[in-house]
């Protein structure tokens, strides 16, 4: 039998818990997969490099696309990419083969038209052109993702970026609401209380979803399930990632709103749902 751990309900089979947990709990399959038959624990590349392997086809492989190779022997193989070394190290000591700008030196001016032409876009789209369709070798490919892994590895970058994107969705109104932030939308606006939808911190990167305006009032809609309500039993425990990470995030939302003189409001899925006169009467005592 297959169980779901949130609500104990048993299926005939995995397909059957799968889609319970999709259309009930807004679990993705792969997370699914992940906590039945790997205990929570994503599975890892068994070449040793520690990445998390790609969920393809309903399953996970043993490797990473190419990572096969660091074991079995090959080009990329640790022993293939030491004798390639020694190759190229014996033909450059032989002649062989030799720095292709050994001797050159470019003036200032040089290096000057050289970066204009670079950022030149026209001859980037010509190189463009040219290229598409085209395969790219292994060792240009590596190249790309080494030199990709350094860039976003760098904690400034990614906050660059993530400021960027956060900037994109407020201006081009992308924003996400949820069916719980709707509800409560129609509840503001019954009441006749203009607010802010999506409200933006730089500070902290992060959205509330509402902001009363003319006043230092933000409201948070918290969902039971993702925020784990501790009033209710089956949902008041964090077990998945996002769990803890949704946590972690209410924290800095709600040490940053006292650190700067906002009142913060907090209601729950369950109060909007069952109790929404109470609701109302909280938001006509503080924001009108």
């Amino acid at each position: 039998m297959f169980k779901c751990t949130d609500c104990n309900i048993e299926f005939k089979s995995y397909k059957g818990l799968q889609a319970h947990n999709s259309k009930t709990h807004k679990i993705q399959g792969v997370d699914t997969h992940v906590n039945f038959y790997y205990n929570g624990e994503w599975p890892l590349c068994k070449c040793g490099c520690m990445e998390k392997l790609n969920f393809q086809g309903g399953k996970f492989g043993d490797y990473i696309r190419g990572h096969a190779a660091k074991i079995n022997g090959g080009f990329y193989s640790k022993e293939g990419l030491e004798k390639s070394a020694e190759t190229r190290r014996e033909q450059f000591a032989s002649g062989e083969r030799t720095q292709w700008n050994k001797g050159i030196s470019k003036t200032e001016v040089q290096m000057k038209a050289c970066i204009e032409a670079a950022q030149n876009p026209e001859r980037r789209k010509k190189i463009s052109e040219k290229l598409t369709g085209k395969k790219k070798s292994p060792e240009h490919i590596a190249k790309i993702k080494a030199d990709r892994q350094k860039y976003w590895g760098d904690r400034e970058h990614q906050l660059q970026q993530r400021e960027r994107r956060m900037q994109y969705i407020i201006n081009n109104g992308l924003g996400y609401s949820s069916k719980l932030e709707e509800v409560f939308k129609e509840i503001l606006n019954s009441l006749g209380i203009e607010y802010i939808d999506q409200f933006y911190v730089r500070e902290i990167k992060a959205l509330y979803d509402f902001k009363i305006k003319g006043k230092n009032i933000l409201i948070e809609v918290d969902g039971d399930y993702w925020h784990c309500n501790p009033n209710i039993e089956k949902f008041k425990d964090p077990k998945l990632q996002w769990h803890f990470d949704n946590i972690q995030r209410d924290k800095i939302k709600n040490q940053w709103a006292l650190d700067n003189g906002y009142q913060l409001l907090r209601f729950w899925e369950q109060d909007i749902t069952s109790n929404r006169f109470e609701v109302i009467a909280n938001l006509m005592e503080i924001c009108k």
